[in-house]
């Protein structure tokens, strides 16, 4: 696991560079932030990148239960450094498996239950989907949801 401070952490950016708020999206599809987030960004100060970062965890840790279950954290986080996907590594193992998910190595496209395994995951007996292009989808729509919704109840309350 990273063995980076919390504190400095939090001041990197969350972008994973796959921004869809250039195509218009007011959450971005690839870090989960707001457009203004993605665009102010360099101008906030710790506490405002800290929260930035609070939601996003929150999100993950509302969304990714819904569909996998983390088994064993260390080999989720042994499993992303080999395949040199990067993660919040200050962040809980749900924040992971949302990278991990997105960034699941091509060979395990077929997603079955032992590629999971070896990421030290399982999926969650109710979701029903045939491949890791489905799961990835699904999940991505699900977040897109939340976050949409936390962003229009934020501008609300800001009016």
């Amino acid at each position: 696991m990273p063995t980076t401070s919390p504190n400095r952490i939090f001041l990197k950016t969350p972008c994973i560079g796959r921004c869809s708020t250039v195509y218009g999206d007011s959450v971005c599809r690839g870090c989960k932030r707001f457009m203004d987030e993605v665009v102010q960004w360099n101008g906030y100060n710790t506490a405002q990148k800290t929260s930035v970062w609070q939601r996003l965890e929150q999100l993950a840790k509302r969304i990714i239960p819904e569909f996998l279950v983390v088994l064993d954290p260390n080999q989720l986080a042994e499993f992303l450094e080999h395949h040199g996907i990067r993660y919040p590594g200050h962040l809980s193992p749900e924040s992971w498996t949302l990278h991990c998910i997105e960034n699941f190595p091509r060979q395990y496209q077929a997603l079955e239950s032992r590629h999971l395994a070896q990421a030290g995951l399982r999926l969650q007996p109710q979701v029903e989907v045939a491949n890791l292009k489905q799961l990835q989808l699904a999940i991505q729509k699900k977040i897109y949801e939340l976050s949409t919704a936390d962003h229009i109840r934020r501008d609300q309350l800001l009016t």
